[in-house]
């Protein structure tokens, strides 16, 4: 999937106990964003607001592609981060970001 340099981008978390195929909440709850430059950001679930409950096993988060260098279009990558009592997983994903046409 592409996107415009400036576009929030919707991604989505799913935690699910693989032994009985139930959601669950893990006892932390990390994103991990690296750009197009290479730059990376970690953001965890509770310490501010970038990162919204859904509900059970579900979380939200919103990136915002703006271009603070122009180098930052290309392909993006984040990751969900699960770890804890409930075990540990991980789900990552990528998508392009291209530079506006002006």
């Amino acid at each position: 999937m592409s996107y415009i340099a400036g576009s929030l981008v919707a991604v989505q978390g799913n935690f699910v106990d693989t032994a009985d195929n139930l959601a669950i909440d893990p006892s932390t709850v990390t994103l991990k964003i690296k750009d197009g430059a290479g730059t990376t950001a970690s953001y965890v679930y509770g310490d501010g607001d970038y990162i919204t409950r859904q509900y059970q096993g579900t979380y939200t988060a919103n990136i915002d592609t703006t271009p603070t260098d122009p180098t930052n279009t290309g392909i993006w990558t984040y990751e969900w981060v699960g770890s804890g009592e409930v075990g540990q997983s991980i789900n990552s994903n990528t998508f392009v970001v291209v530079p506006a046409a002006l």
